[in-house]
């Protein structure tokens, strides 16, 4: 998923970005590690972003975006705080211009 573009032009809404929109549910609120699968074939350091429950845009950083192969899974984990219930996580792909995400 590339977005061209950057994370400081990343709008709040994420309506500029390409993005996967999560619904996850939970029983307690808390603080809860989340970890996003993702493959590709390209450079590593990519910059994204993820948002939960509507609230501000945070950087995440692909790393070992480069596996060479669409059949390689890699994965980065972030800590949020979530609600008891539903919750919305948004995860944008790439932010930047290159044209194999």
């Amino acid at each position: 998923m590339n977005s061209n573009c950057e994370y400081e032009n990343l709008a709040a809404d994420f309506s500029n970005a390409k993005y996967v929109d999560y619904t996850v549910y939970v029983d307690e609120a808390g603080t809860y590690d989340i970890t996003w699968a993702y493959n590709g074939e390209s450079y590593d350091n990519m910059p994204a972003a993820y948002k939960v429950n509507g609230g501000d845009k945070q950087p995440l950083t692909l790393n070992n975006a480069a596996s060479g192969a669409w059949n390689v899974m890699n994965s980065v984990t972030f800590t949020a705080d979530l609600n008891a219930g539903l919750n919305d996580i948004l995860v944008s792909g790439t932010l930047s211009s290159y044209n194999n995400w």
